[in-house]
């Protein structure tokens, strides 16, 4: 999943802010400053379901696998975004549910040269 917006920062804690509503915390600070466009990456089996944060999502497609149940969902902006789930959950067609995922999981890019960002530990 690639989702495009750009870091906001508060303080000393960062966030990744993205359109429709996105808003994710980060683990750590990016070596980049406020306002810039990234591209967050995040694995679908790194998301999880959250009552009132995270990424609002369409549900578009329910996919039971055996082991698992794969969600595929739109995003406010448009974006699609796919989630893996090993917990049986039931989803419907048009239902939103909100995703998130433990900020040590989430990757940043350049918002133009796809070059990764390094992380640095809050000091």
């Amino acid at each position: 999943n690639m989702l495009r917006g750009e870091i906001a920062t508060d303080g000393g804690s960062s966030s990744f802010r993205g359109s429709g509503g996105i808003s994710l915390p980060l683990a750590a600070v990016p070596s980049i400053g406020s306002g810039e466009q990234v591209v967050l990456g995040i694995r679908p089996e790194h998301l999880q379901l959250s009552d009132d944060q995270g990424i609002p999502v369409t549900v578009v497609v329910v996919e039971p696998t055996g082991s698992e149940v794969q969600l595929i969902g739109r995003t406010a902006g448009g974006e699609e975004i796919v989630a893996n789930f090993r917990e049986r959950h039931s989803f419907t067609p048009g239902e939103t549910v909100r995703l998130t995922a433990e900020p040590g999981l989430i990757h940043l890019f350049h918002g133009e040269t796809g070059q990764r960002f390094e992380m640095r530990t809050r000091q």
